[in-house]
């Protein structure tokens, strides 16, 4: 089974790193975290995906990766960062076992040529009933069968890539409660990530024990 790691930042929202990196989104927190390991996470051997979560009324950020992590890359005063190996929890996944679940995610649909019928290149985002279906149609795949599921709009990244089109994500969260049906699927989803936008923090599923 592939090693991994999740690390824990708590941010110090008024560190002026922090402050920048809010700003710009996605493409903050994507370079931010790509500093945390050397290896060149585009290749196929190491995956990182991270996720912005809010916890009591301050920010946490979620790196997972398949690379031991050197805090040290981080700003002095960046926030305060803790990693935990996650193999043993990956090991201890059973079938029938009762979880709570985090997914941000960007839902999205194929949108359909109104003549030809045919799907045309670019998808768009799920709305209403759909973002919910979005997440309960995939969560199979992923070795649950959902029990509870509630969304969260999060807010949407945006930027430009060098001379290439601006671009927009709309990302969701999607807590709630479910039973593992495949342990080795789930855990293949949560170290490759679900749906698009990984780099800009979506994908991450965290799994936690259910009370």
């Amino acid at each position: 089974m592939t090693s991994a790691y999740l690390t824990e930042i708590r941010l110090n929202t008024r560190s002026r790193d922090v402050q920048a990196d809010l700003k710009n989104g996605g493409y903050g927190f994507h370079h931010r975290t790509a500093r945390l390991t050397d290896t060149d996470t585009t290749s196929g051997n190491s995956r990182l995906l991270w996720r912005l979560d809010t916890f009591n009324n301050g920010l946490r950020l979620l790196v997972q990766t398949t690379d031991k992590p050197d805090p040290a890359t981080l700003p002095d005063h960046y926030g305060h960062t803790r990693t935990l190996p996650l193999d043993t929890h990956l090991a201890r996944l059973t079938t029938g076992q009762k979880v709570r679940y985090r997914l941000a995610a960007n839902s999205v649909r194929f949108a359909f040529d109104e003549i030809t019928g045919l799907p045309l290149p670019n998808r768009i985002p799920c709305k209403g009933d759909e973002i919910t279906t979005w997440w309960t149609r995939r969560a199979p795949d992923a070795g649950l069968d959902i029990d509870t599921t509630a969304t969260f709009q999060l807010p949407t990244v945006t930027g430009t890539r060098e001379r290439k089109p601006g671009f927009r994500l709309v990302l969701t969260r999607y807590d709630g409660t479910a039973t593992i049906t495949n342990p080795d699927t789930l855990r293949t989803a949560m170290l490759t990530g679900i749906g698009r936008g990984k780099a800009f923090g979506a994908g991450l599923l965290t799994i936690a024990a259910s009370l």
